[in-house]
């Protein structure tokens, strides 16, 4: 018999086939729920997205039990405290603290506790979170590499009235040097035009600059 379910408990008889009469048996079958095992907690995405911020679902499951029901607890001295139902749980910047969790697999015959999951910040900057997630019995990691590094904004681009488009974001002293040379620059050209002007003595002064006679 395979494939049971609770509602085929009952008794049930066996008979064997004989030409003057059956021999028949009774027996009793219990159907029960298959004990859970000890849960694993494994991530669902690469859990070393943590260092750069960004969020790490792990799931909880026992590879025996039947129908099983499972609860994520957030441990505490005190007390622990149900987080939510479920065998998934996501962690990510905005709720995370320092604290451990745990996830509980259980159904109407047996229950079991998984081990602990660490989640500890180690910058808790909105726009730069660093936080590590460390599971009993898995390799353990710090983000040593990560802390040592921020995540600069992106320079921002404005477009001013007259339809140019400036960068915004750029350090003083570049600004300075970039107008110093593009006025050094309008210098020089004028300076060229007016020495060739000179020596061709066909140029005609219009509105302050110089304009080449052609024949």
């Amino acid at each position: 018999m395979k494939d049971l379910k609770i509602q085929d408990t009952g008794a049930y008889w066996v008979g064997i086939d004989q030409i003057n009469s059956d021999v028949m048996t009774s027996i009793h079958l219990t159907a029960t729920l298959e004990a859970v095992s000890k849960p694993e907690i494994s991530p669902l995405s690469s859990i070393l997205s943590s260092c750069w911020g960004q969020p790490v679902k792990v799931r909880c499951a026992s590879a025996k039990g039947s129908i099983v029901k499972y609860t994520w607890y957030q441990h505490s001295e005190s007390q622990n405290i149900q987080f939510q139902s479920s065998a998934e749980l996501q962690l990510h910047c905005g709720v995370l603290k320092d604290t451990q969790y745990y996830c509980e697999a259980s159904n109407d015959v047996s229950s079991q506790y998984s081990e602990m999951v660490f989640l500890k910040i180690l910058r808790g900057s909105e726009e730069d979170c660093v936080y590590s997630i460390n599971i009993d019995g898995k390799t353990r990691y710090d983000c040593g590499d990560r802390l040592k590094t921020s995540t600069s904004s992106p320079l921002k681009t404005t477009t001013s009235h007259s339809g140019i488009r400036a960068w915004t974001g750029l350090p003083v002293w570049y600004e300075v040097l970039r107008w110093v040379l593009l006025t050094t620059l309008i210098t020089t050209n004028n300076q060229l035009t007016a020495s060739t002007c000179v020596k061709l003595q066909k140029c005609l002064q219009y509105k302050g600059g110089y304009l080449s006679e052609e024949k």
